[in-house]
């Protein structure tokens, strides 16, 4: 299939069809050494939705996985939809109690979970007193005393039932948010908003049947199955899912899937370009690196890896309001323009629209039907508060400039108020960034004795000495913005999608590797000096 206009199928059964009738033997899902044609993927899912029909699945249920990155986590994916069931997928580092708060408040019908989390998914239902079924899956071969009926393989016995006809507005799959600077929430994204966000990719990156799309973010989060699984199946090209990323064995799976397009976030590319240069690095088959943000030294990441670099702007809520075409030069410091499908608005405190160039907060509306979530399920409250006057409120700051380039100015709640001024954490930690041996930087508030915020930056490096470090920063950063405390560190935690995860650094703000540079003392757990 060659470039394609807007909206390019109806159904995900549309889809399917035309692909049985076009390629249905081309590989269409990849994983490990493992592949799936598109009859394949059509058959077997079928399969596996007649087994949770059997379990007493009905159009409109839940059905919880608790797997790792695998075929059968994607063919579970259309199986649910075959059903009109809504798949809802389980973040496997939750521990039982968080997981059996989600099943309290999903009520799934069936959970499918991995041998490798069987005590995980046990302790969450007897937590949570479900009634769901429990299927349990073997994706690595560990093997382990399940009954024979419970078996994921038993699953693939029964004949394919057809699919259901499901509407835009029905629910596809949960989706639960990063949770990096608020508590998770479950987004509800329906059959009309995941044929819209793949199509708008397919679109906008100009994606055909000869492409390879691959991604290594965990299946419980929005990218690999909306930006990268739903996209293949819309323009018919072959998606590799990784079992999860990895900086030093990135380029080699890139090369063993043959991949053509993959998209970054958070620090995934400025991770990748601090690994040591090798002789092979521009030898891969990627045309296309799209995501966001992009690092400052994109250009040389550029030049490094021989690919293409293009950034874009959104959210699971909003879609992907912002683009930068693959075929225009970037401008620095911007993520693109608007895209004809969306609206975006940058207001000030009292929701007024502000003069182009100046830092507010983001409002995005979708101009087309299911451009965006229906709600957070079973969350009525952050669901109203989500919007304002019928724009959703992203949650980020930003700019537009006179010409229409949107600039990404950090979240609302990664400003630290100091000193009678609101700093964008982003505008400390982009200086933060430029130092030899430092790998990634994260900028958080923290309490003051003076009232308002202290600043502290902790920095993933090696090599690194504090004097020298501290120097660059005050010789770089306004006075206001110089940090107080600092906190050096081996490896960040991050979500598993590779973001900075700012809630657990604040939880632990306070600790013996916190270095206070205005009183020239390490910090203690067990005094807080009078401190927060």
């Amino acid at each position: 299939m060659t470039q394609t206009a807007f909206a390019i199928f109806s159904s995900l059964q549309e889809a399917f069809e035309h692909h049985l009738g076009v390629r249905p033997d081309k590989v269409f899902l990849r994983h490990g050494n493992q592949s799936l044609t598109f009859k394949e993927v059509e058959e077997r899912s079928g399969r596996i939705a007649a087994s949770l029909e059997e379990l007493g699945v009905e159009r409109g249920n839940a059905v919880a996985v608790l797997m790792p990155n695998s075929l059968e986590h994607m063919l579970t994916l259309f199986a649910c939809a075959r059903l009109g069931a809504v798949q809802l997928p389980l973040n496997h580092e939750f521990n039982a109690g968080a997981i059996a708060r989600l099943l309290e408040q999903m009520t799934p019908a069936v959970l499918i979970a991995d041998v490798q989390f069987e005590e995980l998914a046990l302790a969450s239902l007897e937590a949570s007193a479900s009634e769901a079924a429990l299927v349990m899956s073997d994706v690595d071969g560990i093997g382990g005393r399940v009954p024979e009926q419970q078996r994921f393989e038993a699953l693939l016995n029964a004949e394919p039932v057809p699919w259901v006809t499901s509407s835009l507005s029905d629910p596809f799959m949960l989706i639960m948010t990063s949770g990096t600077t608020a508590a998770a929430k479950a987004v509800e994204i329906s059959h009309g908003f995941v044929l819209h966000i793949a199509s708008e990719v397919v679109w906008h990156q100009e994606y055909s049947d000869e492409d390879v799309l691959f991604s290594p973010y965990p299946l419980f989060h929005g990218d690999a199955p909306m930006l990268t699984v739903m996209p293949g199946l819309v323009a018919g090209c072959t998606v590799a899912v990784g079992r999860k990323f990895s900086a030093s064995g990135f380029w080699r799976e890139i090369r063993n899937y043959g991949a053509t397009v993959f998209d970054y976030m958070g620090a995934v590319l400025a991770i990748l370009g601090k690994q040591e240069p090798r002789d092979n690095d521009r030898d891969n088959p990627v045309r296309l690196a799209w995501g966001g943000p992009a690092p400052s030294n994109w250009r040389e990441l550029e030049e490094r890896f021989d690919i293409k670099i293009r950034e874009v702007y959104g959210a699971t809520e909003c879609c992907l309001p912002i683009w930068e075409s693959p075929n225009e030069e970037r401008r620095d410091g911007t993520a693109g323009k608007l895209c004809e499908h969306h609206e975006l608005r940058i207001v000030d405190e009292a929701g007024l629209q502000s003069e182009p160039g100046t830092v507010g907060d983001v409002l995005v509306r979708s101009r087309v039907p299911h451009g965006e979530m229906t709600g957070y399920f079973h969350n009525s409250e952050a669901t109203v508060s989500a919007w304002r006057g019928l724009w959703y409120r992203t949650g980020d700051r930003g700019s537009l400039s006179e010409d229409g380039y949107f600039s990404f100015a950090g979240r609302v709640k990664d400003i630290i108020r100091r000193r009678g001024r609101n700093i964008g954490a982003e505008e400390i930690e982009s200086v933060a960034l430029r130092w030899e041996g430092v790998v990634d930087v994260a900028a958080i508030a923290t309490p003051s004795a003076l009232t308002e915020d202290d600043i502290k930056i902790v920095v993933q490096g090696t090599g690194l000495s504090r004097d020298a470090y501290l120097t660059h920063l005050r010789e770089n950063l306004p006075r206001y913005m110089v940090p107080r405390y600092i906190e050096f560190c081996v490896e960040l935690p991050r979500t598993p999608t590779g973001k900075v995860d700012k809630n657990a650094l604040r939880s632990r703000w306070r600790n013996e590797t916190t270095f206070d540079t205005e009183d020239q003392i390490w910090l203690s757990t067990l005094d807080d000096g009078g401190r927060g």
